[in-house]
């Protein structure tokens, strides 16, 4: 075989492998990335967003391999090299423990409302009119209260026909089309009750105590349906989550100690259902005002009952963030993967902070990570700059 590929005919398919492997190589190298569950609190989870198209119709990056002379025209180096730049930033930490800055503030953040606005007047009518829908939070836990609220903004006061109702309805993706959506069902009519500000309606729910809701975890959203007369209604939709029993509880911290250079917190945990946990959480500084380093990683936790979940918050990190401890663990939550759930991702959260002793900066590695996916990741680069040299 290797006498074979020393041959003009072997070494014309290996430069074609070259090639191609140039232009892949370029294509998941320039795009260095952090934690992909970033955009919001509910992501990272199997689900697409409503309206994306099916796996179906999305077109393949390449429909048949490049020339070789096209794949080494795509090579940029001063591209690449930028690309290595903010790799070996991005790599000074972990990808499961990170220095916090602002791109994390979901981080802290994650159960927070996301607004939902629609027009209520025609276009090009004036003065114009908008509603917008908000939930005081995305994930409810056993017994926990959503809040929704209607409120109306814009020149004018409310049209004189005005209904408001609201509903919780629930998507079975056991039952899921060819788009991934599956069939909708209205469960339970909300009532809105008016406020002192005449502009702002607010409705209240528990969705672990909805029927339907409790049996099984399911998508599930909130409508509003604004009714302007004349048989004239406008919907504003949002998707929420929810729990109807406990998924994880945690009681505290079980122990701590510094390993190779990073603080190694031990949550005394009990899992409530069997399947693999995420834990995400922040180290804050001693007033509990200041994120110093975020966490978030996949526990393999098989089996039900009390545990140890290790969360461990990388040395570099606390060292760069140069506040000494004791420092407060808070926005501890995640994600409890259940195959057999629709959708199998199942929230869980801990509204409690957890102290720990108290720590000297100088106590924890300066050192940058080190790993063998880093050092493979960099040669790579270095393979990509040799071969655009040459």
């Amino acid at each position: 075989m290797f006498s074979w590929l020393r041959t003009n005919k072997g070494k014309g398919v290996l430069a074609a492998m070259a090639g191609l492997a140039l232009v892949l190589g370029v294509a998941i190298l320039l795009s260095p990335r952090e934690d992909a569950s970033r955009a919001s609190p509910v992501a990272g989870t199997s689900e697409a967003p409503r309206g994306a198209p099916p796996a179906s119709q999305v077109a393949p990056v390449f429909s048949e391999p490049p020339p070789v002379s096209a794949a080494l025209e795509t090579i940029d180096r001063p591209r690449i090299e930028r690309a290595r730049e903010q790799y070996l930033e991005f790599a000074q930490y972990p990808p499961t423990s990170r220095a916090y800055h602002e791109g994390l503030r979901e981080m802290i953040d994650w159960n927070r409302p996301m607004p939902l606005e629609v027009r209520l007047t025609e276009e090009g009518v004036e003065p114009a009119v908008y509603a917008t829908l908000v939930l005081d939070r995305m994930f409810a836990g056993p017994d926990e209260e959503i809040n929704a609220t209607v409120s109306l903004r814009g020149a004018g006061a409310a049209p004189v026909s005005f209904g408001l109702q609201g509903f919780v309805e629930a998507e079975d993706k056991a039952l899921a089309d060819e788009s991934g959506e599956g069939p909708l069902e209205r469960l339970e009519r909300i009532g809105f009750d008016p406020t002192d500000d005449p502009q702002v309606w607010e409705a209240r729910f528990t969705p672990s105590r909805i029927p339907g809701l409790a049996e099984r975890p399911l998508g599930a959203r909130f409508v509003a349906e604004i009714d302007l007369g004349g048989g004239e209604v406008r919907s504003l939709d949002t998707d929420f989550r929810y729990s109807a029993d406990e998924v994880v509880s945690i009681y505290g911290i079980l122990e701590e100690r510094i390993v190779d250079g990073s603080l190694e917190i031990t949550l005394d945990a009990e899992v409530h259902r069997a399947g693999p946990v995420k834990v995400r959480g922040v180290l804050f500084d001693a007033s509990g005002e200041e994120p110093l380093v975020t966490y978030s990683e996949y526990h393999p936790t098989t089996a039900t009952g009390r545990q140890p979940l290790v969360m461990t918050f990388f040395g570099k990190a606390i060292v760069d963030g140069k506040r000494p401890g004791p420092y407060q663990v808070g926005a501890i939550h995640g994600i409890l993967r259940d195959a057999a759930s629709n959708p199998p991702e199942i929230f869980w959260g801990y509204g409690g902070r957890l102290t720990t002793g108290a720590y000297s900066v100088d106590e924890f590695s300066a050192a940058e990570w080190s790993h063998p996916s880093k050092t493979a990741k960099l040669e790579m680069y270095e393979s990509l700059l040799s071969a655009s040299q040459n």
